[in-house]
C-alpha cells in the first residue's frame, strides 16, 4: 500500500471519528434533557427521545464497523 493510499485511509477514519463525536454529542444532548425533564415530567421524561437514541446507537455501530474495516486495511489482517 503506498503512503498515499494509507492517508486517504486516515483521512476517512478521521472524518468517521468527528462523526461518532457528533453522535456522542447528540446523545449527551438526550441525556441531559432527559435529566431535566425526571422533576418536571417534562419533555423527554416519557421515553420520546428513545427513537432518536437508538437511531444514534445504530449509527454508532454501523461507523464502528466501518472504522474497523479500514484500520484492517491499513495496518493488514
Amino acid at each position: 500500500m503506498t503512503e498515499n493510499e494509507k492517508q486517504k485511509i486516515r483521512t476517512q477514519m478521521d472524518d468517521l471519528d468527528k462523526q461518532l463525536t457528533n453522535i456522542h454529542r447528540q446523545i449527551q444532548t438526550i441525556a441531559n434533557i432527559e435529566a431535566s425533564a425526571v422533576w418536571g415530567n417534562g419533555f423527554g421524561a416519557r421515553g420520546e427521545l428513545e427513537p432518536i437514541r437508538e437511531d444514534c446507537i445504530r449509527k454508532s455501530a454501523a461507523i464502528i464497523e466501518q472504522m474497523e474495516k479500514l484500520h484492517k486495511q491499513l495496518v493488514g489482517d
